[in-house]
């Protein structure tokens, strides 16, 4: 498995998990941005993240998870 591959597969793994509802993607994002660290456990199995996938889990997370949770927001009200 090349690095690419392996930053694919991290990345879209946390996507994924996002994309179970707004809590667990709310609490991966603090996790991983707003208290900047690098390391998650996910499903028993601890992540460490490069700098390259963290970059590539926010621009994923801005495209693919925030709009769900957007409208979600917006079916609430």
């Amino acid at each position: 498995m090349t690095d690419r591959q392996h930053q694919e597969d991290v990345v879209t793994r946390l996507i994924r998990y996002c994309h179970l509802g707004p809590d667990h993607a709310e609490k991966l994002f603090n996790t991983l941005i707003a208290e900047r660290r690098d390391r998650i456990e996910l499903s028993g199995e601890e992540i460490e993240l490069t700098r390259e996938e963290i970059g590539e889990f926010v621009a994923r997370y801005s495209a693919e998870v925030e709009p769900t949770l957007w409208e979600s927001k917006r079916r609430k009200r």
